[in-house]
């Protein structure tokens, strides 16, 4: 590598890996903002009481007594008790009504203890019977304004007194009260007359408790709980009850700070070398210098100088990246990077590590003599100078390699791990639809899903591409082969061409295809399998109700309920063709490609918010599919395939230039030696194994060793998802 290409190479890694390292101190920081603010909002002196005794046969034994409740709010250091009933489903009064949400019974005082805002109303008062408090989304389903109204929970009718606040998903452990029927303990039990518990449940109603401790004497408190419980009692506090909640956040910002500290390793050690090869063939210039009355510190000043130069330009260049890309990272991994005081200090210490790793080569620069140099003129270096980087630049390249091949193996194995659970397609992939008439989630009319609504949607940043299916039945055949009214699936690909599902063989319809309704045709493989008895259905012909087409493309589509697939091989596709079917201007089912960069969670936000604001009092949108399911392992699963993979693997291009330079030097201190074989008659090809056989037995034992060290890491983090 030329002298000249050096600076640069260190400028960029230290660049690098102020980038990362910025990034994972900004993700940590706003992890522990989000937390910190859901924590704070409640108040941090709440402890959560469970009882988890032997169960009986009856659902409420071992729970808490109600004058269990009033002992332990009358001890000392105990500020407030609330408690909290079982959560029931509620039970529809039959076949035309149907519910969806449940309901719970809690203490007058439980809401407020909690931190719940009311968006309307009140909460019920103690001893108040049949009153409640509706959550956000049930509060929806009624036209009017619902305070005051009677509302019919099923096996219930209530009054509404109030009305909850929208919960936000960061408060996920309480989330599903958006559905939910909040009533008084008393009036709990109600819809279970008949049932054999009912009597159990009267008696020791509580599931749970939450202690608020007195905050000036919060050791009796403790006392006071610890004096309450007993070795069947799970005793949580705040902080713990949630943290679960943001367990995938956390573990994202482990990911990315692992990855910071391999590529500021590598930036490191890449210092070290390019500064003793850089020292190694000025030896001579040194040497002169000294001879001159140049001092010993003053070399290793100067060594210094010129490397705190390239880490103070890199960290530059690094912080400005960070901060310039910070919404855009947020914005992927639902997280709103926070830059602050260890930013600052973490810039420092980053200096103090560049000062370090410099100091090794620049106390050799020191120690050069006149005379010394004067010996190793002849040789163009000083090999003693290049003791132990070997050494350290393989340890960097393993390094980069564990980093690499644990992000994308963890990111194969999560996939796996989805697939298993969810399905084995594109967790970036979702259906869209109105609401099926099985469902039953809300009271509202269902949502009139349009082609504009779709275009809408497709406006929105975390969603790529939109295709609308709607199936008719036609008479389908290749050859003597026929299945009467077979159900085909009209697709149209809005703006960008899509359809969901895996490619098995050929290609999918192109832009042009869909927009002039093209006559081609997508099988499912087993059709393509029964039709052409085993060979290749691509470019066979087939027709549609007598009018040909061509086979492109082999796929499986998704499963999906909506469309009623059971079978994802099971399913024909072509280009929408109205007259081939009833005159349609919408769709039923529209399949969306969500961006991986977004956060999936936000980006479904987004769609129901757009949706309500376009068809205010109708239904919200049915979602089917991984995103829908899983939306936190989605967006870990992509902030790794989309984001760390590929900053690890900016590390191991860094590695890899650290070892070209090494090898590069290497060349030029034995290129006399080299010279001097070509003469005698060593062909080109073996000279040039001899100066390559070096990185190339470097980087299989950096291999090697990567290798071992990302199997060793890939075992504990797997198993924290199981």
């Amino acid at each position: 590598m030329r002298r000249s290409m050096r600076p640069l190479l260190l400028v960029l890694g230290m660049g690098l890996a102020v980038f990362a390292l910025a990034v994972a101190l900004g993700v940590h920081g706003g992890v522990d903002a989000q937390f910190a603010a859901l924590i704070d909002s409640i108040g941090r002196n709440l402890i959560h009481l469970a009882p988890v005794g032997k169960v009986g046969e009856l659902p409420c034994l071992d729970q808490y007594r109600r004058e269990d409740l009033a002992a332990l709010a009358n001890r000392p250091g105990i500020a407030a008790v609330a408690g909290h009933t079982p959560r029931m489903p509620i039970y529809p009064t039959g076949p035309d009504e149907p519910r969806h949400g449940g309901f719970a019974g809690v203490t007058a005082n439980y809401l407020d203890l909690l931190g719940y805002e009311l968006a309307a109303g009140r909460s019920f008062e103690e001893g108040e019977t049949s009153a409640a408090v509706l959550g956000a989304a049930l509060a929806k389903t009624i036209d009017t304004d619902p305070i005051g109204q009677l509302f019919d929970a099923g096996l219930m009718t209530v009054r509404v007194v109030g009305v909850l606040a929208m919960i936000q998903p960061g408060r996920k452990y309480d989330v599903d009260l958006n559905d939910m029927v909040i009533v008084g303990v008393d009036d709990y039990n109600a819809p279970m007359a008949h049932m054999a518990w009912r009597v159990a449940c009267d008696e020791q109603p509580f599931a749970g408790l939450w202690v608020k401790l007195d905050a000036d004497h919060i050791a009796e408190g403790i006392a006071s709980i610890d004096a309450f419980t007993d070795d069947k009692t799970v005793v949580q506090t705040l902080e713990a009850q949630y943290a679960f909640a943001f367990r995938e956040r956390r573990r994202t910002s482990l990911f990315y700070a692992i990855v910071a500290l391999a590529i500021l390793y590598v930036a490191l050690i890449n210092a070290t070398s390019i500064a003793s090869m850089t020292i190694a063939e000025r030896i001579q210039e040194i040497g002169t210098r000294r001879a001159l009355g140049s001092t010993g510190r003053a070399e290793s000043r100067r060594v210094l100088c010129d490397l705190m130069l390239c880490a103070a330009g890199g960290l530059a260049m690094g912080g400005a990246t960070a901060w310039s890309l910070a919404p855009t990272i947020g914005k992927g991994l639902s997280i709103e990077l926070r830059f602050g005081a260890l930013h600052i200090a973490a810039a420092g210490a980053l200096l103090v590590a560049a000062l370090v790793a410099g100091w090794i080569p620049a106390r050799r620069a020191g120690r050069v003599s006149l005379l010394r140099a004067i010996r190793r003129a002849s040789a163009g270096s000083d090999r003693s100078l290049y003791r132990g980087l070997g050494l350290l630049v393989l340890l960097s390249a393993s390094l980069s390699i564990a980093a690499t091949l644990l992000m994308a193996s963890f990111s194969d194995e999560m996939e796996r791990l989805i697939a298993r659970q969810l399905g084995p397609f594109d967790p970036n992939v979702l259906a869209m639809a109105a609401e099926p008439q099985n469902e039953h989630r809300s009271f509202l009319p269902p949502l009139p899903l349009s082609s504009e609504d779709a275009e809408a949607v497709l406006e929105l940043p975390g969603v790529d591409a939109v295709s609308g299916e709607f199936s008719r039945l036609h008479r389908v055949a290749a050859g003597e082969r026929v299945i009467a009214l077979q159900r085909v699936f009209h697709a149209t690909a809005l703006e960008v061409s899509y359809v969901a599902g895996r490619l098995i063989e050929g290609r999918w319809p192109t832009e042009a295809e869909f927009a002039l309704s093209a006559r081609v045709i997508l099988l499912g493989s087993w059709y393509a399998d029964w039709y052409f008895e085993g060979e290749s259905a691509i470019g066979g012909p087939m027709t549609v109700d007598g009018e040909p087409y061509t086979v492109i493309g082999v796929f499986e589509a998704p499963w999906s309920q909506l469309e009623n697939i059971e079978d994802g091989t099971k399913k024909i596709v072509i280009p929408a063709r109205p007259n081939l079917g009833r005159q349609t201007t919408t769709a039923d089912v529209f399949w969306l490609r969500l961006s991986p960069v977004v956060s999936t969670a936000e980006t479904l936000q987004a769609i129901e918010a757009l949706l309500e604001a376009r068809h205010p009092g109708k239904a919200p949108p049915y979602f089917e599919g991984v995103a829908a399911d899983a939306a936190e392992f989605v967006d870990a699963l992509n902030s790794i395939t989309y984001g760390l993979l590929r900053l690890a693997a900016l590390g191991l291009v860094l590695s890899g230039a650290g070892v070209a330079n090494l090898m590069w030097a290497r060349v030029r201190q034995a290129r006399q030696v080299l010279g001097i074989r070509r003469a005698l008659g060593e062909s080109g090809l073996r000279v040039f194994w001899r100066v390559a056989s070096g990185a190339v037995w470097m980087m299989l034992a950096a291999g090697a060793i990567g290798t071992g060290l990302a199997l060793a890491g890939l075992w504990p983090l797997t198993q924290s998802y199981y």
